[in-house]
């Protein structure tokens, strides 16, 4: 969940209407937080343990550069968002 007061939103959006599958998708959750959720593998020492590795391969649902850029504008999302955060506190 990220915060839905960023400037990238639009940039996703349209990486997630020209992906082939489902493998990437945002989901409106309130006024403040968006959802993106990604199809992947958790890999962890047993399955409940809450410490792993999370992958997930967006190269199979997005043609060439645009799985590139959609990698690019999540972690850039990611970055506004914890600024955005420590900004409110």
């Amino acid at each position: 969940m990220l915060s839905a007061n960023l400037q990238c939103w639009n940039l996703l959006e349209a990486v997630v209407q020209k992906s082939l599958d489902s493998t990437i998708a945002v989901c409106q959750c309130d006024a403040e937080f968006i959802e993106v959720s990604l199809r992947g593998t958790w890999i962890a020492q047993d399955c409940s343990c809450e410490e792993g590795i999370f992958l997930a391969e967006l190269s199979d649902a997005l043609p060439g550069t645009l799985c590139e850029r959609a990698e690019f504008i999540l972690f850039k999302l990611w970055q506004e968002s914890l600024a955005y955060q420590s900004s409110l506190r």
